[in-house]
């Protein structure tokens, strides 16, 4: 900092120089040399306006250039002016003694008596802050105190570095931990409030009071509602969240004040407006959710988790529709609401229980039962009763699967994810269809609309996974070697046709790396992470090399122990067809998906592989007789004369073979040879 800058450079507030010719010499000159030293240019000229100086112009309410360090850009000055002035709409006159000629250069930085509301700045004695080009906020002031408004709490944050609403309120503030027989703490306050503008009008940006800028609902306007004094309530009783000033609580929300729920006093005006209700399943479901209800229910049940985090995440319901959820959206599936306008409905919601809607009746969702048995395929069959969990479960360890989590799959997933989709319009939103309950396009399906899952499990078809019916392949659990448990209950052998255990969506569909010890009390429908180059949640790859269940979906149900060469003991493939085949091993895709890629198929292709399928992966029909069965579906080999004969289907009997693997073909080795694959359908 040269010396001239220190005594010309910045023209402060207040003073009450004369002016003369002498002046103006020395002040054009002075202009000059720290032009000189910061352009490395000769400029000079007369002060004839405030932005000669400031940069700006104070008589006209132009907050300063600001800057970190002094000077930096030119003419910046360290500070908050810019802040007060156009997010607090004060005045230049609020602070400083603005002057209304050039002559006031004194050394000083004047004050106003008083500054807005009685505030008081730490640096000043007797309204003067001498100025001396501070290059960084030391020395710098403090605000505080006042009638009203921001520093009536406490002392500000030193002049020029940065505040956010913590900085004043805390979070939560400490008036909010309530009063009553059952006292709230921070921590149970926190956890059952999705952020200030439940209950205000505004938040910091992060939501928690960590961010420097305002977040405000639409009705809010945060220049004349916020820091004036009072507080801000989204209310009154019969309005939004209902705030009533005589109990200190709300009156609606997530709950009727009491109480456990009152905030302490503080002797402040309150100012309403309406803003949002509080009670919709947006606003409460962003977090989690005390349940007192129920846990009456089931003592377990203490909270709902927060469901609103699930649709940010990579795999969701409505992701195609490229718009954050809504409390429409959130009806298409529960009960607890009504689609047409989002309101929570009174018969459902808040009564302990998980109401889900079937997609075709508009009603709750029915119970089913299963009449399948080792002897039979068996089917699923609606009962009369509501299923209604009070929580979702599903064990991975157990094979028996639980009656709330059947009807929600059969009675819900499987009749939306179906040829018709939804067809209750109580089960879409505006401008929704059957097809497209949310109002989205999903474009790798057939016709934009939800994927015939449903047709997938067919028993029809050639390859399929037993979630509507029971299996009977004759080596899916050869000797009781061939599958891991819980699935290893049943042994069969290669000649009889014994059916298996029934799997769910959530055996598969479940948070990567879960394991038989896992029991899910989150479904995981409302959104989840993926791993590599999955497209839903799946408790492992399917287009990625490994041996373990987390690394390769397969290998957590099917047991694949034959090294390099074959599946091993049991299985289908035992003989030594190729040393080095590492393949067989812990690349399941390779034979048993549409192409022999590490690349994840194209949507939905990849659905029909895992699921299962009736047609080759282009639609067109399988060779004569048998082929297509133990999901054996790559296209290479099929383009290329492949053929797959099994044992028997029915009491139908063939010569097992497997050939045509040659050059070109799926594996695209000469020296592959044809084996004796068997099997029993």
């Amino acid at each position: 900092m040269n010396r001239f800058e220190k005594h010309h450079s910045h023209i402060e507030l207040g003073g009450k120089m004369k002016r003369s010719w002498l002046l103006h010499l020395f002040i054009t000159l002075s202009v000059g040399l720290v032009a000189i030293g910061q352009a490395d240019a000769v400029t000079t000229g007369q002060i004839t306006v405030c932005s000669d100086c400031h940069g700006t112009n104070p008589q006209t309410n132009q907050s300063p250039i600001e800057g970190s360090v002094r000077n930096t850009p030119a003419r910046a000055v360290i500070g908050s002016h810019s802040y007060h002035v156009t997010t607090q709409a004060l005045t230049c006159a609020d602070c400083h003694v603005v002057p209304t000629t050039l002559n006031h250069r004194d050394g000083n930085i004047n004050m106003a008596s008083p500054m807005h509301n009685g505030v008081t700045y730490s640096a000043a004695t007797g309204g003067v802050v001498v100025q001396d080009n501070q290059l960084n906020t030391t020395g710098l002031g403090t605000c505080s105190g006042g009638t009203s408004g921001c520093h009536t709490s406490g002392a500000s944050p030193v002049w020029g570095t940065i505040s956010n609403c913590q900085t004043c309120h805390a979070y939560p503030p400490v008036s909010h931990v309530g009063t009553g027989a059952t006292v709230n703490t921070n921590a149970t306050f926190v956890s059952a409030h999705s952020g200030c503008q439940t209950c205000h009008g505004t938040q910091s940006t992060t939501g928690l009071g960590t961010g420097n800028t305002h977040d405000p609902y639409a009705t809010y306007n945060v220049a004349t509602l916020h820091s004036n004094g009072n507080i801000t309530m989204n209310g009154p009783v019969g309005t939004g969240t209902g705030y009533d000033s005589s109990i200190r609580g709300c009156t609606a929300a997530c709950h009727a004040s009491t109480a456990p729920y009152r905030m302490t006093a503080s002797g402040k005006t309150v100012d309403y407006f309406a803003g949002p209700s509080g009670g919709d399943c947006i606003s409460c479901h962003t977090i989690a959710q005390t349940s007192p209800v129920a846990q009456s229910l089931s003592a377990s049940v203490t909270s709902r988790i927060a469901i609103v985090p699930s649709f940010s995440l990579a795999s969701k319901h409505i992701r195609s529709r490229g718009t954050a959820v809504t409390k429409e959206d959130c009806c298409v599936c529960h009960m607890e609401g009504d689609v047409s306008t989002g309101s929570a409905n009174a018969t459902y919601h808040k009564n302990g229980y998980i109401e889900l809607r079937d997609p075709d009746t508009g009603a709750t969702i029915k119970g089913v039962t299963h009449n399948g048995s080792t002897s039979t395929a068996g089917a699923y069959t609606s009962t009369g009763t509501d299923a209604r969990p009070v929580r979702f479960s599903r064990n991975l360890g157990n094979a028996t699967i639980e009656a709330d989590t059947a009807a929600i799959m059969i009675n819900q997933c499987l009749k939306c994810h179906d040829a018709d989709g939804a067809l209750s319009t109580s089960a879409r939103v505006a401008g929704g269809s059957a097809l497209k309950p949310f109002a989205g396009t999903v474009a790798a399906n057939p016709s934009g609309g939800v994927l015939n899952v449903a047709a997938q499990f067919a028993s029809t078809n050639k390859s399929f996974h037993p979630v509507l019916v029971r299996q009977n392949s004759g080596y899916t659990n050869t000797g009781g070697s061939r599958m891991v448990a819980p699935w290893n209950g049943v042994t069969k052998t290669a000649t009889t046709t014994t059916y298996g255990p029934l799997i769910s969506c959530w055996d598969c569909h479940a948070p990567n790396g879960s394991t038989s010890a896992t029991i899910l009390t989150s479904s995981g429908i409302h959104g989840g992470a993926v791993s590599s180059t999955d497209a839903v949640p799946l408790r492992g790859n399917v287009y990625v090399n490994g041996t373990t269940a987390s690394t390769n979906l397969c290998v957590a149900c099917h047991v694949v122990s034959g090294g390099t060469s074959n599946h091993g003991t049991g299985s289908a493939i035992t003989s030594s067809t190729n040393s080095s085949m590492t393949y067989f091993q812990n690349r399941c895709y390779f034979c048993h998906g549409s192409y022999g890629t590490r690349a994840s198929v194209a949507r939905p292709m990849g659905a029909g592989d895992a699921h299962g399928f009736n047609t080759r992966a282009t639609g067109a029909a399988f060779p004569a007789v048998n082929n297509g069965y133990a999901f054996l579906r790559n296209e290479g080999w099929y383009a290329n004369g492949y053929t797959q004969s099994i044992r028997s289907i029915g009491s139908t009997t063939y010569t097992p073979t497997c050939g045509g693997m040659g050059s070109g073909g799926g594996c695209s080795r000469s020296s592959m040879g044809g084996y004796t694959p068997g099997g029993v359908y």
